[in-house]
């Protein structure tokens, strides 16, 4: 009788493990890994209706960020205190020959609460930055990163970090890498 369950049992486990195999061979054949594509700052790349180069990014104290570039004080409070923001400085062109609006073109691609200063929310939407047909502009994002977000005792693991936009994850992985950030 224990004889008959030990067949049973290894029957059971070598049937699992050819249905695994199986699976894990056919979803491989179906989905191979992506293709990788990695850019660099300077370098214009094409995403969809528009082209776009980040020229520069740089990370400074809120203060900073306010003088240069008019982005948000945050009030005063022991919380607020070391606040600093991410600026990226991006050129992007319209490649069509119709207008486009930055925010359904652009802002697709970034993860993080970011917008261009002078993309503001009214009534649930954004407003938009457009361009017309075959135009360049410099668009400046900025994110916050206060204590909330990335706490003063870990903010060195910025400098070991890589941090990139990513355009498209599949079936291309396509990249900017921001490899030359001022400040960190």
């Amino acid at each position: 009788m224990m004889h008959s369950k030990k067949k049973i049992i290894k029957r059971v486990v070598i049937a699992c493990l050819i249905l695994w195999l199986s699976g894990y061979i056919d979803v491989n054949k179906r989905f191979p890994k992506p293709e990788q594509k990695v850019h660099s700052m300077g370098e214009w790349v094409r995403t969809g209706d528009t082209s776009i180069k980040v020229n520069s990014v740089e990370y400074m104290p809120q203060e900073e960020a306010n003088s240069q570039y008019g982005s948000e004080l945050l009030p005063d409070s022991r919380n607020n205190s070391n606040t600093y923001y991410f600026i990226a400085k991006i050129d992007v062109k319209n490649e069509t020959d119709k207008e486009i609006k930055l925010s359904k073109t652009l802002l697709e691609h970034l993860g993080l609460e970011i917008y261009p200063v002078g993309e503001v929310m009214e009534n649930g939407e954004l407003t938009s930055i457009k361009l017309k047909a075959q135009e360049q502009r410099e668009i400046v994002l900025h994110f916050i990163m206060s204590q909330g977000v990335l706490r003063d005792d870990r903010r060195w693991m910025l400098k070991k970090s890589q941090i990139r936009i990513v355009l498209s994850n599949y079936p291309v992985h396509e990249i900017i890498v921001l490899d030359d950030i001022k400040g960190l």
